[in-house]
């Protein structure tokens, strides 16, 4: 009998032993299979993420090539731009057809209901003074010396540079270098000077009007583009050259005359002055501040467009207070073409006064050569309505750029992407989020932090954080621009970067 039960023992040992087998050999097989289904849902999600960041790399292309077209339609208009006229621009650039049949496409978002923005029309914080800063609304005369203060360090690079002074760090928005939202330093204007739109709106870095003539007077056509003559320093046989090229000899004895009876031109409302106190009528001005020039640099940095600005810039300029500014952009759009080449409407006009005129001459000019756009990109499916004008694309990518034509060859002097502004706009929209400009603008101005150079297509652009950068083109040198020991430099102090062709 005890063998008998030693022997049951041992069988349901056995049973038992081969039960706990099996378990455990089920254990295995089910942790075998999850972990090959994770794999698989790894290597798909992989895969998934992978095709997704090759559609946006893809849209981000044809954003770029949309970048590239309007660069492109702004240099052919260059001409007209010089003379103080608007820029047209195509609303949509068609690029290809994939084969899904959607249709990859290129197009504006317009700003404000405009394709293009001047940036000529804004303040330019690397070159304004302490008090012109100080009267742009939302700003005071302490953030104003702060700002002059740390632009001492070099110049900035982005209006959104402005977030790291006391007083503004939370006045644009996030970025990264910002404090945490707890932080006492919100930007609260006072109540009496809230600002009607963002200061993004109102300040530019991007202001460059090239030191060349629009064509006024005798042999006007022949030397449109060309460089102005420069006055500054003493009486030269170059000089005189350079007037008889553009004149003739009675012209440049005129000139000579007046210079050794001791009138010198260090600044260009020097030009002004001197007409004035030689009394000549404001209606022979334009003409001679079209020709002539004190400074010889290639660019006026900082000039402030009076056919463009807002009058809230231009109440912002010295010689003009809010009714000049009301009345002067009232009446800009019905100027002749004749008038619109020179800043002299102003006076001739009775907005200024002559004295007031002169105070302004060195901050404003007629024209804008520098134009911010958006860009979106992206498919448009197949089955798309062909009644749809401007139906919703897939993989949309959207940059905002600046584009520069002050010079005869144009460059991208500021490349965002704003994609994920885009998105952070639609979450408003569901009511997460606060005010959000029309249902198809972006934020006017915004910008985020720049994506590395090698991650956008045709070497995307960004300009370092208060920091000069210089590019290499200058108007053409038509006529000679120096004058005596003042010789002309060619420095190009623009902020920016170049991206065809090379970097400046």
């Amino acid at each position: 009998m005890v063998a008998a039960h030693t022997g049951r023992c041992a069988a349901g040992g056995c049973a038992v032993s081969r039960a706990f087998a099996l378990y455990a050999v089920l254990i295995t097989v089910t942790i075998g299979a999850l972990v090959a289904a994770s794999v698989v849902y790894s290597a798909q999600a992989q895969r998934v993420a992978a095709d997704a960041a090759a559609r946006r790399v893809q849209s981000r292309a044809l954003a770029w090539s949309g970048v590239q077209a309007a660069q492109e339609e702004l240099r052919a208009q260059r001409a007209d731009l010089l003379l103080g006229r608007r820029p047209v621009l195509s609303d949509e650039w068609p690029l290809f057809v994939d084969g899904d049949g959607r249709r990859a496409v290129a197009r504006l978002v317009p700003i404000d209901g405009r394709a293009a923005v001047s940036e000529s029309g804004k303040i330019d914080i690397n070159a304004a003074t302490a008090e012109m800063l100080a009267l742009v609304p939302g700003l005071d005369a302490e953030v104003a010396a702060r700002i002059v203060a740390a632009r001492g360090a070099g110049k900035f690079g982005s209006v959104r540079d402005l977030a790291l002074i006391e007083g503004l760090r939370n006045a644009f928005g996030p970025r990264d270098d910002a404090e945490p939202p707890a932080s006492t330093d919100a930007f609260v204007p006072p109540v009496d000077v809230a600002p009607p739109r963002p200061l993004e709106d109102l300040l530019t870095v991007f202001a460059f009007d090239p030191n060349v003539q629009a064509g006024m007077g005798r042999g006007a056509e022949s030397h449109s583009g060309a460089r102005r003559i420069s006055l500054r320093g003493q009486w030269s046989d170059a000089l005189g050259e350079a007037i008889r090229e553009r004149y003739d000899e009675a012209t440049a004895n005129i000139v000579k005359a007046v210079m050794e009876q001791g009138s010198r031109f260090e600044r260009d409302s020097d030009l002004v002055r001197v007409l004035r106190r030689y009394n000549s009528p404001p209606a022979d001005w334009a003409e001679v501040v079209d020709v002539f020039c004190a400074d010889p640099a290639p660019f006026r940095v900082g000039r402030v467009d009076v056919l463009a600005a807002p009058a809230a810039v231009l109440a912002c300029v010295p010689g003009f207070d809010a009714a000049a500014a009301e009345q002067a952009v009232a009446l800009r759009d019905k100027l002749a073409p004749e008038q619109r080449l020179s800043v002299c409407w102003l006076v001739t006009e009775n907005i200024l006064t002559p004295d007031r005129f002169e105070q302004a001459f060195e901050h404003v000019c007629a024209r804008s050569m520098q134009w911010r756009i958006v860009v979106e990109a992206g498919f448009v499916p197949a089955d798309t309505d062909e009644g749809d004008d401007r139906p919703p694309l897939q993989d949309r990518v959207v940059l905002e750029a600046v584009v520069d034509v002050a010079s005869e060859r144009p460059r991208v002097a500021y490349l965002r992407d704003i994609s994920a502004a885009e998105a952070a706009r639609r979450v408003g929209a569901l009511g997460l989020a606060g005010p959000r400009p029309g249902p198809d603008q972006p934020p006017a101005n915004f910008e985020l932090a720049p994506p590395p150079a090698s991650a956008d297509p045709g070497s995307a652009v960004s300009s370092s954080p208060r920091r000069p950068t210089r590019g290499t083109e200058s108007p053409r040198p038509a006529a000679p621009a120096d004058a005596g020991d003042a010789p002309a430099s060619d420095s190009d102090p623009r902020v920016g970067r170049w991206t065809a062709g090379g970097r400046g």
